[in-house]
């Protein structure tokens, strides 16, 4: 599974890379107080999942670890595209990116501690949604066509 994973961040990451080409990079609109607090929230997560993990199967470090640097990369650039304001279908790209997460942390419970029905039908659920948003955004979203925030803020 971990394998999968990461093919799939990895494939993910590389389909946004003509989307970050045409972003200027500004520190001052990335670092916010909401992105620190998303941060410590989103490490306490992977460090609590981890640590059930590692319980259970002591030998799956590398994967977990190869795992967590994929899908972080992959929610990094998403969430450096939605910041930059450049597209107008971005929040699309966080909202993926967090079923992502969403859907990897929690079959993780799933397969190791839960193992219920209604369970997995909501994890594929998730990841089938996440999977539409995000093809939906690379299909919608042309990477040389950039909105201009002037225009968008004050309509």
């Amino acid at each position: 599974m971990c394998i999968c994973i990461i093919i799939y961040a990895l494939f993910s990451s590389l389909a946004l890379k003509k989307y970050c080409a045409h972003i200027t990079f500004r520190w001052k609109k990335t670092t916010t107080l909401p992105l620190f607090i998303s941060i410590g929230l989103l490490g306490y997560l992977i460090f609590s999942i981890s640590d059930l993990v590692l319980e259970l199967l002591p030998n799956t470090i590398p994967y977990i670890v190869s795992t967590i640097l994929t899908l972080l990369l992959y929610a990094g650039i998403s969430y450096y595209i939605y910041v930059s304001d450049t597209y107008s279908h971005g929040v699309k790209l966080i909202i993926s990116a967090f079923l992502c997460q969403f859907v990897v942390g929690f079959t993780v419970i799933n397969e190791l501690f839960l193992l219920n029905n209604f369970c997995t039908f909501f994890i594929v659920s998730a990841h089938i949604l996440g999977i539409y948003i995000f093809m939906k955004f690379l299909v919608e979203q042309d990477p040389t066509t950039i909105q201009d925030s002037i225009k968008k803020h004050l309509l």
